[in-house]
């Protein structure tokens, strides 16, 4: 994850001191999340790119799916990461107050995606 920007790797940084969550855990919080892309509060941010907040909660998905990933504690504390610097809303970029608010976290997503041996997965071209 050496390649994302400083302000990223900061966020991402303290975010690792959060307690480890289970892939159960982790589905429900990042389901609820992408179903509230779809709320009326939703609407009052015109700029959030939601579809691209979509696309990265669906790799996350797929991360939690596998089994590599979710029966592995070191591999899911990754997954992790992913999904909760999606859902943090103030990152390095603000999601909901630009239009490249998710842009940082397709970053994150795409580096901890290579890092899973996952670039399948990834939102960028995966050989990057």
């Amino acid at each position: 994850m050496d390649s994302l920007p400083p302000s990223v790797s900061t966020v991402v940084s303290s975010l690792e001191s959060r307690p480890p969550r289970t892939a159960p855990e982790l589905r429900v919080a990042l389901r609820a999340y992408l179903a509230a892309l779809d709320s009326p509060e939703a609407a009052h941010h015109p700029f959030a790119d939601a579809a691209l907040a979509r696309r990265i909660g669906a790799g996350c998905l797929a991360l939690l799916a596998d089994p590599a990933v979710s029966t592995n504690p070191s591999h899911l504390r990754r997954a992790q990461l992913a999904i909760d610097y999606l859902i943090l809303e103030d990152d390095a970029e603000s999601d909901a107050d630009s239009a490249l608010g998710f842009d940082d976290d397709a970053q994150v997503f795409d580096a901890i995606a290579r890092a899973l041996n996952r670039a399948d997965l990834c939102l960028e071209d995966p050989a990057s």
